[in-house]
C-alpha cells in the first residue's frame, strides 16, 4: 500500500514538474511575443516617421517651386505691363506732339 501511495506521489511530483516546466515555457514564449511586438512596433513608428518626413520634405520642395513660379509669371507679367504702359506713354506724347504742332501751325 505505502508503495502505491508513493508512486502516487511521485507521479504528483512530476505532474507538478512537467506543470511548473509548461509554465515557465510559456512564460518564455510570452515575454518573446511581446519582445517581438515591441520591435515590430517600433520599426513600424520608425518607418512612419521616414514617411512623414519624405512627404514633408516633398511637399515643401513642392510648395517652393510652385512659390518661384508664381513669382517668376508675376515678374513676366509686370514686365508686360511696363512694357505697355510705355508703349501707351510714347504713343500719347506722340499724340501730344502733333497736337502741339498742330495748333502752332494753325
Amino acid at each position: 500500500m505505502q508503495d502505491v501511495v508513493g508512486e502516487i506521489l511521485q507521479a504528483e511530483k512530476h505532474v507538478e514538474e512537467l506543470l511548473q516546466k509548461a509554465r515557465d515555457e510559456a512564460q518564455k514564449i510570452k515575454q518573446q511575443a511581446e519582445r517581438e511586438a515591441n520591435q515590430r512596433i517600433t520599426d513600424a513608428r520608425a518607418r512612419a516617421q521616414e514617411i512623414i518626413q519624405q512627404t514633408t520634405q516633398r511637399a515643401r520642395q513642392e510648395a517652393e517651386k510652385l512659390r518661384h513660379e508664381t513669382i517668376e509669371k508675376a515678374e513676366r507679367q509686370s514686365g508686360e505691363i511696363v512694357r505697355q504702359s510705355r508703349t501707351y506713354l510714347d504713343e500719347l506724347a506722340e499724340q501730344v506732339a502733333r497736337m502741339i504742332v498742330v495748333i502752332d501751325l494753325e
